[in-house]
């Protein structure tokens, strides 16, 4: 049975995907053997669920619909970059949020929440919200992680969230397609 690589999101947004596809461009530059995210790629990940099958994608439907039942829309602002692991070589780079972050990771757990309910269950690592920027192959080593640590995202002014998505992964060698599967609107505030 043909299993569909799962997670749920909430949108970036086309304002701020374009804000940052500049500074995506000038990453790329500074450290070209980075796996860097397509501007219409980014999105704020709030649950991997792996491979599932179809069936059980109208599960993780209902338990964003109860998530975003309980939640009222709200706003994020982009914070400074990031990488995880904070030690060590990179694997992850990243942008955090100077405003919003509470609400993000509220909006996650209860999400989380209506996921065990539906009998999912996920790994238990503290949430950080964070929008990934870009990969770091294995046994690569940057140039200059002090001069792009430094670079500071574009102004996008507030970024609203004001839905979930359900969204298929497909991995190729050049990059993931993501395909909305559903949305989940969040309660006007």
């Amino acid at each position: 049975m043909p299993h569909v690589r799962t997670f749920v999101a909430a949108p970036l947004g086309d304002a701020a995907s374009r804000a940052l596809a500049g500074m995506l461009q000038e990453l790329k530059k500074r450290e070209p053997s980075v796996k860097w995210i397509r501007p219409e790629n980014l999105h704020w990940t709030l649950a991997f669920l792996g491979g599932l099958e179809e069936a059980r994608i109208e599960n993780v439907r209902q338990a964003c619909q109860d998530a975003a039942e309980a939640t009222f829309a709200f706003a994020l602002r982009l914070g400074s970059l990031g990488r995880f692991p904070a030690q060590g070589s990179p694997r992850v780079i990243w942008t955090g949020l100077s405003q919003g972050a509470e609400a993000l990771t509220a909006l996650q757990a209860r999400l989380l929440e209506a996921l065990e309910r539906k009998e999912f269950h996920l790994e238990s690592r503290e949430f950080v919200p964070h929008l990934t920027l870009g990969r770091v192959p294995r046994h690569t080593r940057l140039s200059g992680e002090t001069s792009w640590l430094s670079i500071t995202p574009p102004e996008t002014g507030t970024i609203p969230v004001t839905e979930l998505l359900v969204m298929r992964s497909e991995l190729s060698p050049s990059a993931a397609r993501y395909t909305q599967l559903h949305v989940c609107p969040l309660l006007k505030s």
